[in-house]
């Protein structure tokens, strides 16, 4: 579950689940309900400092925008989205232009065809998606210490000492024209045109061509290298306990692992729990957003009864009594969430409906007693997805981690069991590229 905003520069500006496509525009069409930060702090929660990141690759690429941005006195946005662009374009047209899950814009880049990768063409704004994996990157370069931040902006990272002892190790790992992958790509960010889809430069390039061995275990390393603030511990016991599972393994929250400290559990247990309220309060709007579009006045009383409306209040209110546990009084992580569930459980359908529509106030507002059409209404539209997390262009393919997980439980989870096994676990649970 995201915080319904396309991706910005700030950290944490993910969220809690992976992004299913839409036929929409996500930044108007996602509904946050207000619970932004509740919904990135539960995910900070869960396994800190990872950001988005599934798969290494995105990592070192964004690292290599940085360092060659650095060195041309370009912005590091502009050069890191070029080079993860060219990557993905040779990646899919070396895999016919089928979409895969490590790769985005199989139809956007497609259409640019044979002769259009200058620097200054991929550069140019709309070559590429607009939502990168760069940006899934931002919190993770400055939590495993592979950049310098002055802030929180990806434009102002520079390459700190154990980020260029990374670089180093991945630009001597390929020598296209039998020249330094580095100095390779200063050339073309500089003007000269290469043919970046040669073998070695496509292998170093594809985001879904595995990183080399000595790249993934300095980032294995980086994973379990304290950051200085106590979310690395929790992040390394995360990784503990992600090498015990294995595809198929199923989690219950009933069943602690030994690993993992007891707040972090109940935390990861209450944002999971939270994140089915979430979804079902998402689900009692779009199933009004439905019935508004099927009237021929565009207005819907709130004491309009509906069967299917009413069986999602009542579940609605079931999910938010079982967040609170039947203990009002009781301590949670995050007091915005109890104070939310709390209004979820209303027993006057009117009100619940106000509250959801007030929350809501992008696809649907009120007029009066009436819920009518907001600004992002689309008449006929499917119903939205929640604010969901990854925020995939809508061609692109999705992946699965094969474990288990409880309803509710952070993406991050997944995330954290894949980039393990993409660093050094399992990699048959992988399609890479030769």
């Amino acid at each position: 579950m995201a915080d319904g905003v396309a991706y910005t520069e700030e950290f944490g500006s993910r969220g809690w689940f992976l992004l299913r496509p839409h036929a929409v525009g996500r930044t108007i069409r996602t509904r946050t309900l207000g619970l932004g930060a509740t919904v990135r702090a539960y995910n900070e929660l869960a396994v800190p400092g990872l950001g988005g990141i599934w798969f290494g690759k995105p990592l070192v690429l964004a690292l290599v925008g940085i360092d060659l941005a650095e060195r041309s006195g370009s912005q590091p946005i502009v050069v890191a989205n070029a080079i993860e662009a060219i990557g993905c374009k040779v990646a899919l047209a070396h895999r016919r232009w089928v979409a895969h899950p490590m790769l985005r814009g199989s139809q956007k880049l497609k259409r640019h065809g044979a002769g259009s990768e200058a620097f200054k063409t991929v550069a140019a704004p709309g070559y590429y998606v607009s939502q990168t994996m760069r940006q899934q990157t931002i919190q993770p370069l400055v939590s495993l210490g592979l950049v310098n931040a002055r802030n929180d902006r990806f434009n102002s990272f520079t390459v700190s000492e154990a980020g260029a002892c990374l670089l180093a190790a991945f630009y001597s790992s390929y020598r296209p024209s039998k020249v330094l992958l580095d100095a390779y790509l200063m050339r073309w960010v500089k003007g000269e045109s290469l043919n970046l889809g040669s073998s070695t430069a496509r292998q170093a390039l594809s985001p879904d061509v595995r990183l080399p061995k000595e790249c993934r275990l300095q980032l294995i390393n980086r994973l379990r290298a304290p950051d200085g603030v106590h979310g690395s511990v929790r992040r390394l016991e995360a990784l503990e306990w992600m090498k015990t599972l294995n595809e198929g393994s199923r989690i219950s929250w009933e069943r602690p692992p030994a690993m993992l400290a007891r707040d972090h559990w109940l935390d990861l247990s209450e944002g999971a729990a939270f994140t089915q309220v979430r979804d079902s309060a998402i689900a009692v709007l779009n199933c009004l957003e439905s019935l508004l579009g099927r009237t021929s006045t565009a207005r819907l009383k709130l004491s309009q009864g509906d069967e299917r409306l009413e069986g999602h209040l009542d579940s609605l209110r079931h999910l938010a009594r079982a967040f609170l546990g039947g203990e009002r009084d009781k301590q949670f992580t995050r007091e915005d969430a109890r104070s939310f569930c709390l209004d979820c459980c209303d027993e006057s359908d009117v009100s619940l409906i106000r509250m959801l529509v007030m929350r809501d106030g992008r696809v649907l507002r009120l007029s009066g007693n009436d819920v009518v059409p907001g600004h992002a209404f689309v008449q006929g539209a499917n119903s939205m997805a929640d604010g969901t997390e990854g925020d995939r262009s809508n061609d692109e393919a999705q992946r699965a981690d094969g474990v288990k997980w409880p309803a509710g439980a952070s993406y991050r989870l997944g995330n954290l069991y894949s980039l393990w096994h993409d660093l050094g676990g399992n990699v048959g649970m992988f399609d890479y590229a030769s």
